[in-house]
């Protein structure tokens, strides 16, 4: 994706790293940049500018008000409620991302950076943003939005959830950990997802996804693992280490938890779950090709079972039709 022209706001209190930012957004042809070395500055343009800006870079560590409280301020603004927030912090601040992706962080990228690392996070978010707009159709096996995911911007609710992220921070993480470690990726499909969604109201679709959620997180508490919502009734859990579990045990074990915990009276979403791995062999690279594998897997489980479930509630409704003939 060419990155098309965009103004951008660029605060850190490191006139240096404004200057490397600079360099590198010019050589990507991004050369509308607002320079701001502190918070302060940063809201006094926000408050000034006739035309709001397009995208932010924030240094997280900065004196006063720092990058996250920075974030949480810019989305009180109407106008910045979708706007991409990229956050620049360094590997010994990583510890704080969470609360900045809970305040509305976009995505980040790690000081020392990479110019093209940089324009690369502007190019997704501004696809991202696009997508949630409807302005392009989402492609890829990965639908990144769903009209639930819109409405409540991707499903945030699940970052108060633990080790919870934005799918594109997931993506990011998990180039961060060292290649020797054991990992499993595991996708936890909604299998009658698309008759929830024609049945039920938004907040309430919502809210089975919540239960899905919550029992991923309570499955796997314990274990040193992250997970985010990618859309379409389908949460990715990366679980590092050797405690892991079977498909088919987290699925059934999930299946069970929703029975005890959603109402009587609620659709209750029936569960597949697919894996890739445990393995400590894939390359940084490959473990998103990894993800979309168990994605991709899930959905056919999820395309079968699914079709097998209506056939047989289609016999059921019919028996039991006959079953009335017969009594009257």
């Amino acid at each position: 994706m060419k990155v098309v022209p965009m103004r951008i706001l660029a605060v850190d209190d490191d006139p240096i790293v404004l200057d490397l930012l600079e360099v590198a957004l010019t050589g990507a042809s991004l050369d509308d940049l607002t320079r701001a070395t502190s918070a302060e500055e940063a809201l006094d343009l926000i408050d000034e500018t006739e035309e709001s800006f397009e995208c932010i870079l924030l240094d997280i560590n900065m004196p006063g008000i720092d990058g996250i409280e920075l974030c949480r301020r810019v989305r009180e603004y109407p106008e910045y409620e979708t706007v991409p927030i990229i956050m620049i912090t360094r590997l010994d601040h990583r510890s704080y991302l969470e609360k900045a992706i809970r305040m509305g962080a976009s995505d980040y990228v790690v000081k020392p950076f990479d110019g093209t690392e940089v324009v690369t996070r502007i190019e997704l978010a501004a696809l991202r943003r696009a997508r949630d707009a409807d302005q392009i159709p989402a492609q890829g096996p990965i639908p990144l939005t769903d009209p639930v995911s819109r409405a409540d911007r991707e499903c945030a609710e699940f970052i108060e959830l633990p080790a919870a992220l934005s799918f594109e921070t997931m993506k990011s993480s998990i180039t961060f950990i060292p290649e020797e470690t054991l990992l499993k990726f595991s996708a936890i499909k909604i299998a009658n997802f698309d008759a929830l969604r024609g049945s039920l109201s938004r907040d309430e679709l919502s809210q089975a996804i919540m239960r899905v959620g919550r029992s991923v997180a309570t499955r796997l508490k314990g274990t040193d693992f992250m997970m985010a919502y990618a859309g379409a009734g389908t949460i990715v859990a990366v679980v590092r280490g050797l405690h892991q579990t079977s498909a088919s045990a987290l699925g059934s074990s999930l299946q069970a938890a929703l029975l005890e915990t959603v109402p009587a009276e609620a659709v209750i979403p029936e569960i597949v779950v697919a894996t890739a791995g445990p393995s400590n062999t894939v390359h940084r690279q490959d473990r998103m090709t990894r993800i979309r594998y168990a994605i991709y897997c899930a959905d056919e489980a999820a395309r079968e079972t699914w079709s097998f479930g209506k056939q047989i509630r289609a016999t059921v409704a019919a028996a039991e039709e006959l079953e009335t003939e017969r009594t009257h």
